[in-house]
């Protein structure tokens, strides 16, 4: 019962392309993405250009993991872009509707 729930409240985001930002630095969080396929990296990068990934931290996210969770909880915005390194497919679960994980 409660993953039917969940998957009712799951939206299949547009395909995200090689370059694009799956998350916007300075922006408020807003809820739980999941990688279904790709690849993607925690960046910095100026607004006139798509971001580089920060190689010196390795924040690095590929399929099937959950892209910074916390947002449910968090108050306070991004501090990163994250960039598809390749194409990405995402699962997103607005922070809205995260009554629904079967969390406790």
């Amino acid at each position: 019962e409660n993953l039917l729930r969940l998957c009712q409240h799951l939206q299949l985001l547009p395909t995200i392309q090689q370059g694009e930002r799956l998350l916007q630095a300075h922006h408020t969080a807003d809820g739980l993405r999941l990688l279904l396929r790709g690849t993607a990296a925690a960046s910095i990068g100026r607004s006139t250009e798509p971001p580089l990934p920060l190689w010196c931290h390795q924040a690095w996210f590929c399929e099937d993991a959950a892209i910074w969770p916390w947002e449910f909880f968090a108050d306070s915005v991004r501090v990163a872009d994250v960039v598809a390194i390749e194409d990405c497919d995402v699962l997103f679960l607005p922070r809205a509707e995260c009554s629904v994980l079967p969390i406790g």
